[in-house]
């Protein structure tokens, strides 16, 4: 499924889409307060594991 996944979001942008990859390297642009909120909510309610 991950090369399924992989391919598609290269076909995006080979169509102009503009993907925002998160799973490697450092993010350009600020977490939005909204899910900032929700992963201090998350980690406080202790979902601190890997598949949480």
């Amino acid at each position: 499924m991950l090369y399924e996944i992989f391919e598609r979001v290269l076909s995006l942008e080979a169509a102009g889409r503009r993907i925002v990859k998160m799973n490697v390297g450092e993010p350009t642009e600020d977490i939005h307060p909204e899910i900032l909120e929700c992963m201090i909510k998350a980690i406080r309610s202790g979902k601190v594991r890997y598949t949480s």
